[in-house]
C-alpha cells in the first residue's frame, strides 16, 4: 500500500463493512502515516448501488431459474439460460477439438 516517495494514498473501497471499514485496515492506514511511509491517506467509499448494473441482474435471473430446474447436461443449462429472460440468449459452441461448450 505504501511505496518509495509515495506522498498520498488514494484508496477507493466498497461500502462492505466486513472488508473495508474494519479496525485492522484503518489501523494499518493510520500506521503508514504515523511511521511517515505516507503523508496522508484518502479513502473514498463508492456510492450505494454502484454494483447494480445489467450483467448482475441477468446472471441473477439465470440463477433463479437454475435453482428450480434439474440440469443434467449442457443443453439443459442452455435451456435454463434461454428461459430465464428474453434478453439472455444461449449458444452451444463446439471447439476445434469437438468439445461442446455453452456461451451466453
Amino acid at each position: 500500500m505504501y511505496g518509495i516517495n509515495a506522498i498520498t494514498v488514494h484508496l477507493n473501497a466498497d461500502i462492505c463493512t466486513g472488508w473495508n471499514k474494519n479496525n485492522a485496515l484503518m489501523q494499518y492506514l493510520a500506521w503508514t502515516v504515523l511511521t511517515k511511509r505516507n503523508r496522508s491517506v484518502k479513502i473514498c467509499f463508492l456510492p450505494v448501488g454502484h454494483t447494480k448494473f445489467p450483467p448482475d441482474w441477468f446472471f441473477g435471473l439465470i440463477k433463479q431459474h437454475l435453482r428450480k430446474t434439474d440440469v443434467g447436461c449442457l443443453e439443459d443449462v442452455a435451456t435454463v439460460v434461454n428461459k430465464s429472460s428474453h434478453v439472455n440468449v444461449y449458444q452451444l459452441v463446439e471447439t476445434a477439438e469437438g468439445q461442446v461448450i455453452v456461451v451466453f
